[in-house]
């Protein structure tokens, strides 16, 4: 039972023992002067007494009454007041504004040849660059993302994406300056035009080391905000945790770069891409199955295409995700 629930059960208990307790007015004067000649025998006063004090208790208990209605009234009143009134509150808290999150350096890459054909395969990549020497102007996270079903056009372009988390844009140029951009020398592979984006995390959560991804291109509805679209993926994410999945949602702001379109195979102009990353890669299929089996009602579904109006998205890309470095919790 909720704090509101419980106030208002306590309230409403409490109503009639406030109104029982109005005191009752004392008698009126003339009942007060009659009372000392009845008590000294005076029979005509005795009667007296008795005939004023049942008219006059009649109407005692007539006012006394009607003391109680308006008494019973106000309070009814002052309990609907504060009841809707804190319900408001309660309503009003779970309305959040979006956290700032990370800024997420992302570029599309190729893998080279060397003197024979496909001489560099992914794997190759990925475990070379885990050898890397990573010092403090290294990223906070690097990941390797390996596209499994995604557009056409994108895995004719390119092999795979490369993912670098800073905590702020000043630490992004300050760390890259210091490092000097020859890292991508020591492997095997030439990359596109950068990007950067905004991560907003819907819910943190640990990640396996090798994971995957679904990421879907969404735009706003009129009249929609970013902070809408947020608060609503928190609602979906409260209603996936109930079912025991703790399959993690992102949303990717557009940051610098220009327009955010370019890596994802679309020249659509999009408001945010939204992603979900399993904390294995059973949990997210299992996420996925979820709403293929119908195990959540549609309103829990992330981001239908037609839902509640508040945005909309593309059919997602699959990812394979791969964790290149990860920083000590300290730095």
């Amino acid at each position: 039972m909720t704090h509101v629930t419980r106030f208002v059960a306590v309230a409403a208990a409490g109503l009639p023992a406030l109104a029982l307790c109005v005191p009752v007015q004392a008698q009126t004067p003339e009942i007060d002067a009659l009372r000392p000649r009845a008590e000294q025998g005076n029979t005509q006063a005795h009667w007296e007494d008795v005939r004023h004090r049942g008219a006059s208790g009649k109407a005692v208990f007539i006012e006394d009454m009607h003391r109680k209605v308006s008494l019973m009234k106000k309070l009814i009143v002052l309990f609907f007041v504060v009841t809707f009134g804190l319900g408001s509150v309660v309503t009003q808290a779970q309305d959040v504004d979006v956290p700032a999150g990370a800024v997420v350096r992302m570029t599309n890459c190729t893998i080279s040849n060397g003197t024979g054909l496909n001489e560099f395969s992914f794997s190759d990549v990925v475990e070379r660059a885990r050898a890397l020497d990573f010092n403090e102007n290294a990223p906070n996270m690097i990941w390797f993302r390996r596209p499994i079903y995604t557009a056409q056009e994108y895995q004719d372009k390119w092999d795979f994406q490369i993912a670098q988390f800073y905590p702020s844009y000043t630490e992004m140029i300050s760390r890259r300056v210091a490092a000097g951009n020859n890292a991508y020398g020591r492997l095997p592979i030439s990359c596109g035009a950068p990007l950067v984006i905004r991560h907003i995390l819907v819910n943190p959560g640990p990640l396996e080391d090798q994971t995957a991804m679904l990421t879907r291109r969404c735009s706003l509805s009129e009249g929609s905000s970013v902070r809408d679209a947020y608060n609503r993926l928190r609602s979906n994410v409260e209603a996936v945790a109930a079912e025991g999945n703790n399959t993690l949602v992102q949303m990717w702001l557009p940051g610098l770069g220009g327009r955010m379109k370019g890596g994802f195979g679309s020249d659509r102009d999009l408001d945010f891409v939204l992603a979900q990353v399993g904390s294995t890669r059973q949990g997210l299929t299992e996420r996925m199955d979820m709403t293929r089996t119908g195990t959540l009602p549609p309103s829990h579904n992330a981001a239908p295409r037609t839902g509640d109006g508040l945005f909309s998205c593309d059919r997602p890309s699959m990812w394979g995700t791969n964790r290149i470095y990860q920083a000590p919790a300290n730095q």
